[in-house]
């Protein structure tokens, strides 16, 4: 049995249930109008909005984060995120109406109920707990069902998300009469993704009729990248799992929103990671090559990753180690990211089970022409010194990096300190900048107020 044919009896029996506990009749008392919010908040923006999803689990990934704490969430969405979409589906998606209701009390932004509707009930339903917008799929009803659903909608203030994930289900989205139109990358019966669904989608709709929509990319969606390629095609995106899996969700979704993430490298002591946590970095680099002065031990490494775990991400720097001793340590000291600053080859990078960052030594013009023969999530740009391999303080020649040649996203480093580092960010735009000897008071040693200095010139830009 297809997936949505399994979901429909589970909801038909849930909505029904939910009847004869409470009313239609009586639902429809006591509910206020919504303003459309939701859709306003997309449309016309200069950049691709921000949706995101709270959810524990789904059918394709199992449990995702059953613990997570949606005051939490809801907190950082609010801070993030343009409109928020909360999962009230209870069987494949652990979701609970009453998440609508409790959001409601941590944020004013505009909310999405995302569950399988196929009811005037739970229309009436979501807007009864506090949405501005429901989730409608259009392989999931007739097509004058659909229309019914999305003007009932409309006549509650709220606005219907519209989604399809066939060009079929995309005419019949359209004709809905809904402006607000998604483009679920997942099949909706196999479960598989494909991310460049959307743009293939697109191509169905012409120029004059692509004016009248508002689109929104949903699914397979988890980087910034991804982001800045649909630029110009769709007014929003729609991510969940990408955040609610992520180690660090908060630098999740400064990534995802475009803020130049801070990378302070070298730590050696808990009171420096303390710090670097507090003063907003992003991530901590902990070095195991031993002829680096800001060597660390597998058990310091593992202390002072436990003193900020869930705060920041946790990065190990290697210098030509072994793959198994690399295993072990980041088993060990519960490494996030690894970061390779050695002799590797690619052959060797491959086949990790966690993000890389493969440093390359700027030489000269061609030493950025090795990143597109790495397979990895991140090239980081460092400077070269014979002999050296990484924390040298000396600055790469800017107009030896060609960032056109980096297919993988970018990572400043080299001599980078709180003089240089803005206008690094303004010709750059790197995903990443990693600072080192740059802050320090001595090799290994951090100076606070050169740390706090760096990272506030770096948010600096962002403004």
């Amino acid at each position: 049995m297809k997936f949505l044919e399994k979901v429909k009896k589970v909801k038909l029996k849930e909505i029904e249930q939910r009847k004869k506990k409470f009313p239609l009749e009586k639902l429809k008392k006591g509910i206020t109008k919504a303003n459309h919010s939701f859709r306003k908040t997309i449309k016309g923006k200069n950049k691709v909005s921000l949706i995101a999803e709270f959810k524990k689990s789904s059918p394709s990934r199992g449990k995702i984060n059953q613990k997570a704490s949606l005051k939490e969430f809801i907190s950082l969405y609010n801070e993030y995120a343009d409109c928020i979409s909360i999962l009230t589906e209870e069987k494949y998606f652990s979701g609970k109406l009453d998440f609508l209701k409790q959001a409601r009390r941590y944020t004013k932004k505009p909310i999405l109920r995302k569950d399988f509707i196929l009811d005037e009930y739970q229309v009436y339903e979501a807007r009864a707990y506090g949405a501005d917008a429901v989730l409608l799929i259009a392989g999931f009803v007739s097509e004058k069902k659909l229309k019914e659903l999305v003007k009932i909608t409309g006549s509650l203030g709220m606005d219907a998300l519209v989604e399809a994930d066939s060009a079929f289900g995309l005419k019949k989205a359209i004709a809905s009469g809904s402006k607000l139109i998604g483009i679920n990358n997942r099949n909706l019966n196999t479960l598989k993704e494909n991310f460049l669904h959307t743009e293939k989608l697109l191509k169905g709709i012409s120029a004059k009729k692509r004016k009248e929509l508002i689109i929104v990319s949903e699914s397979a969606i988890d980087s910034q990248k991804q982001i800045e390629s649909l630029k110009g095609k769709v007014d929003a995106v729609l991510v969940g799992t990408g955040i609610m899996s992520y180690p660090v969700p908060k630098v999740k979704l400064r990534e995802l929103t475009g803020k130049t993430l801070v990378k302070v490298c070298g730590i050696t002591n808990k009171k420096d990671a303390q710090n670097a946590v507090r003063l907003g970095a992003d991530v901590i680099g902990l070095n195991f090559y031993k002829k680096s002065p800001r060597f660390v031990s597998v058990k310091q490494a593992g202390e002072i990753a436990n003193s900020v775990r869930g705060k920041v991400l946790v990065a190990g720097v290697f210098v030509n180690e072994t793959k198994t001793k690399v295993n072990s340590i980041v088993k060990q000291a519960g490494l996030d990211i690894v970061q390779f600053s050695g002799t590797e080859k690619p052959s060797y990078v491959k086949g990790f089970s966690f993000p890389i960052i493969k440093a390359v030594h700027i030489k000269d013009k061609k030493s950025v022409s090795v990143a597109k023969n790495f397979d990895c999530e991140m090239i980081m740009v460092d400077s070269f010194v014979k002999g050296e391999f990484g924390g040298t303080g000396k600055p790469i020649n800017p107009k030896l990096v060609n960032k056109t040649k980096i297919s993988q996203n970018l990572v400043f480093s080299g001599g980078l300190n709180p003089k240089n580092v803005a206008g690094i960010i303004l010709e750059f735009n790197p995903l990443m900048v990693d600072v080192c000897s740059g802050i320090e008071k001595e090799a290994g040693r951090k100076s606070f107020s050169k740390m706090k200095s760096f990272i506030s010139n770096v948010r600096g830009v962002e403004k």
